[in-house]
């Protein structure tokens, strides 16, 4: 019998005191900010993440990716069967708060669109919520979508056009430099 992934990742995380989810998409973490690129099978999840390898950015999860609410944020953490970088000395004890979440789309050039928080949930129900979210209860499905709202109201959220090399860390160094500008004034 299988678990539905909310139900795992409840049990995976209540051990630690924090509320988590099971996202379909990839995550790392490059130069101590965690990011998860969300996507559908055959959406780049994959891709994404050797492209990460291949530049030494620890790979935390390339199929699932588990995050957990701390206080006021979200922490990437490692799946072990998953993570990458797997020699590096403590790879298993990395966690990072989450700087963003993006939605991938394959394209020719890099580029992001910025959404709202109702609406990355949405897209995120559609697309990116690992199994069991349909065969949930409707008291489970309603505590599923009140931690996904509340996740993409703490973490920025954009759909990542990108192609299969290195650009779109130039298009989110970009939203990163916009996010903090806006956050200064």
């Amino acid at each position: 019998m299988r678990l539905p992934a909310y139900r795992v990742a409840c049990c995976l995380t209540r051990s630690c005191g924090a509320s988590g989810m099971v996202f379909h998409a990839a995550g790392c973490v490059r130069n101590g900010r965690a990011y998860l690129f969300l996507a559908p099978d055959g959406g780049g999840k994959s891709t994404l993440a050797d492209l990460c390898d291949r530049a030494e950015i620890p790979v935390l999860a390339d199929e699932g990716a588990l995050v957990v609410e701390s206080g006021d944020r979200f922490l990437l953490c490692p799946f072990v069967r998953q993570a990458r970088n797997r020699n590096e000395r403590g790879w298993s004890d990395r966690r990072a708060a989450l700087s963003g979440a993006f939605f991938l789309r394959k394209a020719e050039s890099a580029a992001a669109e910025r959404l709202g928080g109702t609406r990355a949930a949405a897209v995120c129900v559609r697309e990116s919520l690992v199994h069991g979210f349909k065969e949930a209860s409707p008291e489970e499905r309603y505590v599923v979508l009140d931690r996904l709202i509340r996740f993409f109201r703490a973490v920025p959220a954009y759909i990542l056009y990108f192609r299969k090399d290195n650009s779109f860390w130039k298009v989110i160094d970009e939203l990163e430099e916009r996010e903090a500008r806006r956050g200064t004034s």
